[in-house]
């Protein structure tokens, strides 16, 4: 799975979930999917162990599993910059990423619904920032669907219940590319660098998670919120008309060829 974590957006205060890669052992094969050789930590098969990440959080790494921690510290470090105050949430669980689902659909909306239970809790009116678009998806899929299903709210409940934890529908779940462009823009992002990336031709990339099927700061079909920001700290943005296609990820257990393709 990948971390979650929350935002102070303007002028509010915000809980952050520790912005972990984890990839889930033996259920989305994790190597394949981060270069073990790139990661900052990683276990043989057979290998698990408790590891203390430099923000002070733990994490547990199972077998044949790989770890990567630089998207925390860079999320963090651009936050700060832009005057953000991030909390990390107690006691944050993995969001269950794809491969809850195919185990059971209700754990894979308990898992993201147990954290914004959390930050109900414990800051009442914070909004959910997700730099990681699948804690993204699934946040927000637990936000939609239990706003239009009152009986599978009230079945989330009952399992987060199990932990002392209740649901509320009271939190906001936003993407961090949001809250940058939206909360922040670009204006404001380029008077904050300090060494701009003048040189760069950058591609902006989007995929599926974080524009569909819930379409709430972008098009789907023609994204264009990471072109300012892009600009915004220097770099050129190279055009193309592939930002919003999918990586084709979900074919990678089942059609690999397909899926690389």
């Amino acid at each position: 799975c990948w971390g979650d974590a929350e935002l102070l957006g303007l002028g509010r205060r915000a809980f952050a979930l520790a912005c972990a890669a984890l990839v889930v052992a033996g259920t989305i094969n994790g190597p394949d999917l981060i270069e073990p050789w790139l990661a900052d930590y990683r276990n043989d098969a057979g290998e698990i162990r408790s590891l203390a990440l430099p923000d002070g959080s733990r994490v547990l790494l199972g077998s044949n599993s790989a770890l990567d921690v630089e998207y925390d510290a860079s999320t963090r470090s651009v936050l700060e910059t832009l005057g953000a105050e991030l909390v990390e949430l107690e006691d944050w669980t993995c969001c269950g990423a794809s491969a809850s689902e195919s185990q059971s659909l209700l754990l894979s909306l308990a898992l993201p619904a147990r954290n914004l239970a959390l930050a109900e809790r414990d800051g009442a009116g914070v909004d959910v920032l997700a730099p990681c678009s699948a804690c993204y998806l699934n946040l927000k899929r637990v936000e939609e669907n239990t706003r239009k299903d009152e009986g599978l709210l009230n079945r989330v409940n009952t399992v987060l219940s199990e932990d002392g934890l209740t649901y509320g529908r009271q939190t906001k779940t936003r993407h961090l590319l949001d809250v940058l462009a939206n909360d922040f823009g670009a204006e404001r992002i380029a008077e904050a660098t300090t060494n701009r990336l003048s040189g760069f031709s950058v591609v902006p990339y989007y995929g599926c998670q974080c524009l569909r099927p819930f379409t709430v700061f972008d098009d789907p079909e023609r994204p264009h919120t990471m072109e300012p920001l892009i600009e915004a700290v220097g770099a050129e943005v190279f055009g193309w008309s592939m930002g919003g296609k999918c990586c084709g990820a979900g074919l990678m257990t089942t059609k690999k060829e397909l899926g690389l393709e």
